[in-house]
C-alpha cells in the first residue's frame, strides 16, 4: 500500500475525531497521553526507567511538567516553546512535549511502500521506515538516535473506522530489539486537561 495514499485516509479519519487517549510503553518509559486537538490541549504522564515519574501539561501555547521542580509548594515549572530550557534538554528537547498534531506520524510512510493485511475489523500496514526519517518525525533522545542505523520496522493497526489502535516500532540498538509502542482509544470521547494554577508554577 502507497504510504502516500495511508496518510491521507488516516489523516481524514483523525481529524473526524478531536480526541484520543495513549498508552505508551518503549525506550522512554511507559505512560498515558489525553489529546484534545479542539482545545488544544494535552497532558501527558511519564514514567521513565529509572523510575521517576513526570506529567506533562500543554494547554494553548504553553507548557508545563511536574517532576523537577525542588519547591514541593510549587511542583510545577514552565517549559520554553522550542525545548531550549535546561529541563527540556535534559529529557530530549521539545519531542517529549505532549504531541497535538494526531496526524504527525504519517509522514512516517512518506514515499514508501507498505505491506497491507486484514486484522480483525480492521487492517495491518507494515513499513520499512529509514532511521533518520523515524527520528525525524518521531523524535527521540540523541543516545537512541546514534545507536540506531538500521531501518525501523513501523506496524500500524487500524479498526473499521479507519482510526489507528496502536503504532509498533521495532528498532535493532547494539543487536538487540527496542519496541516502542502506542495504543489509541476512545477516539472522540471528552477528555479533561487543565492548565496548572499559576501559584503551584515555579518562577
Amino acid at each position: 500500500m502507497p504510504g502516500a495514499e495511508l496518510a491521507t485516509a488516516l489523516t481524514a479519519a483523525i481529524n473526524d475525531r478531536s480526541s484520543v487517549r495513549l498508552d505508551l510503553a518503549g525506550a522512554a518509559g511507559t505512560g498515558t497521553m489525553l489529546v484534545d486537538t479542539k482545545a488544544q490541549a494535552a497532558k501527558l504522564t511519564l514514567k521513565i526507567p529509572s523510575g521517576r515519574t513526570y506529567v506533562l501539561v500543554r494547554k494553548d501555547s504553553a507548557t508545563w511538567i511536574k517532576g523537577v521542580s525542588k519547591d514541593p509548594a510549587k511542583p510545577w515549572t514552565a517549559l520554553a516553546a522550542d525545548g531550549s530550557d535546561p529541563v527540556s534538554k535534559q529529557l530530549g528537547g521539545s519531542a517529549v512535549f505532549p504531541q497535538l498534531n494526531l496526524t504527525k506520524f504519517t509522514g512516517l510512510f512518506a514515499g514508501l511502500l507498505g505491506d497491507k493485511t486484514r486484522s480483525g475489523d480492521g487492517s495491518q500496514v507494515r513499513f520499512e521506515v529509514p532511521a533518520a526519517t523515524y527520528f525525524q518525525v518521531m523524535g527521540g533522545p540523541s543516545e537512541l538516535r546514534s545507536a540506531v542505523t538500521k531501518p525501523i520496522d513501523v506496524v500500524l493497526k487500524t479498526d473499521a473506522d479507519g482510526l489507528p489502535t496502536s503504532l509498533v516500532s521495532t528498532m535493532v540498538v547494539k543487536a538487540s530489539p527496542v519496541v516502542d509502542t502506542t495504543t489509541y482509544s476512545g477516539w472522540g470521547k471528552p477528555v479533561d486537561v487543565q492548565a496548572p494554577d499559576a501559584a503551584l508554577v515555579a518562577p
